[in-house]
């Protein structure tokens, strides 16, 4: 049993509120990340991912956070600086609560930064970070770029296109049933103030749950997003999550795309495609 979280919904309810009917812009992964001193970082996410795990690390701060909290560093390479959030998180626990609900066989690691960060470029939403695993001071640990120049307030944000902006929260539903994200709450989501909502801390996600995460919440997926998520089989996932899933974890993960494409079959059978892919 899942209890509704409070918090987050009242959020992504007031961000919602901003809906006009207006032309939808397509999402890419078109963007140009910016340095402590906001200047535009002329790297590509593949390039940011190079430069996250071989960069210097100059400088490292303790930001208390969340439940874990995070080490906020600047990485230096090639006179370009970026900073980065790295977390060192993975615990085991035989029973857990988390938002009103209890799971069993719980799980709080960093290795679920880079797995939500793959799933996102494999399925074409790009509102993760670029995260990889890195070893700091012998540490291992997930280490993530940090997103500048965001709203203090995500209900500070009122975007012009207000459809593209509700578009990345219904996929952010749907990402976040696929990953059974049991932690999404108002200081994981980021907005930037290109309207860009950023999804960050997943190390509670990639539980070992057969269901997917409030599956009653899904009702709408961009269509090129479905298109990918049809097509990707056992054996991609199984690359995407090299490294970072265990075979039972992705075993979980397949049974909750497979009841994710029956929901959204019996939505379009019930709704029209039109009124559910976007």
């Amino acid at each position: 049993m899942v209890v509704p979280r409070r918090p987050v919904r009242a959020l992504l309810a007031a961000l919602a509120v901003l809906a006009v009917v207006l032309p939808a812009t397509p999402q890419t992964r078109e963007h140009r990340f910016l340095g402590p001193d906001l200047g535009v970082v002329p790297l590509t996410d593949d390039e940011i991912v190079e430069f996250l795990q071989t960069a210097e690390v100059v400088e490292r701060e303790r930001i208390r956070v969340g439940i874990n909290g995070i080490d906020r560093l600047v990485l230096e390479k090639d006179g370009i600086r970026l900073r980065a959030g790295f977390r060192e998180v993975d615990t085991r626990k035989a029973r857990a609560r988390v938002g009103g609900a209890s799971y069993f066989e719980f799980r709080d690691s960093y290795l679920f930064e880079p797995a939500a960060y793959r799933l996102s470029l494999a399925l074409g939403i790009p509102n993760v970070p670029p995260a990889v695993l890195r070893r700091i001071r012998g540490v291992a640990g997930s280490l993530q770029i940090w997103v500048e120049d965001i709203f203090e307030d995500p209900n500070q944000a009122h975007p012009d296109n207000s459809m593209a902006w509700v578009h990345q929260l219904w996929n952010m539903t749907f990402f976040d049933s696929l990953i059974y994200n049991v932690d999404r709450n108002p200081g994981n989501i980021l907005v930037d103030h290109r309207y860009r909502l950023w999804m960050i801390d997943h190390t509670r996600a990639f539980q070992q749950q057969s269901n997917p995460f409030e599956l009653e919440r899904v009702g709408h997926v961009g269509r090129d997003v479905w298109e990918r998520f049809q097509a990707l089989e056992r054996s991609d996932y199984d690359e995407i999550f090299g490294g970072l899933l265990k075979a039972s974890q992705i075993g979980s993960f397949m049974n909750r795309r497979d009841k994710l494409i029956e929901h959204i079959n019996t939505l379009i059978a019930e709704r029209t495609e039109g009124a559910v892919l976007f």
